[in-house]
C-alpha cells in the first residue's frame, strides 16, 4: 500500500504556491484562531481571520518563512471567491474519501465526543 500524503492544492497569489494541509498546518490554524478543524466545523462559515489564518497555515507548509501579515497583503478582495473554492477544494480533499463520500476524520470526531 502506498503512503499516504498531504493533500495539497495549487493557488496563484502574488505567485504560484501550494496549500497542504496536514496536522502541522492544523495546529498552526487553531492556534491561531482558537477554532479546532476536527471538531466540526464549516469553512463556509470562516470569517475574515480565520480565512487569512487558514490559508497561511496550508501555505506555510510549503514556504516556511511566509508570515501571516504577509499572507494579508497578498489577498485582495477579488481574490475571496477563488481563495474559498481552493479552501474547499483542499477541505475535500482531506477529509472526504471520494469514491464513498466517507469523512473519516470528521466521523471519528464525533464519536469521540458522542462516546
Amino acid at each position: 500500500m502506498a503512503r499516504p500524503t498531504a493533500p495539497e492544492v495549487e493557488i496563484d497569489l502574488d505567485r504560484r504556491r501550494k496549500m497542504i494541509l496536514n496536522f502541522s498546518s492544523i495546529y498552526a490554524f487553531e492556534k491561531e484562531t482558537g477554532s479546532s478543524l476536527l471538531g466540526g466545523f464549516n469553512p463556509a462559515a470562516f470569517d475574515d481571520k480565520e480565512m487569512l489564518a487558514f490559508l497561511w497555515a496550508t501555505l506555510h507548509e510549503d514556504d516556511p518563512d511566509l508570515t501571516l501579515e504577509a499572507v494579508h497583503k497578498m489577498m485582495y478582495p477579488s481574490l475571496l471567491a477563488e481563495v474559498s473554492a481552493k479552501i474547499a477544494d483542499l477541505i475535500r480533499a482531506a477529509f472526504v474519501v471520494e469514491e464513498t463520500g466517507d469523512r473519516p476524520l470528521a466521523a471519528r470526531a464525533r464519536k469521540r465526543r458522542t462516546g
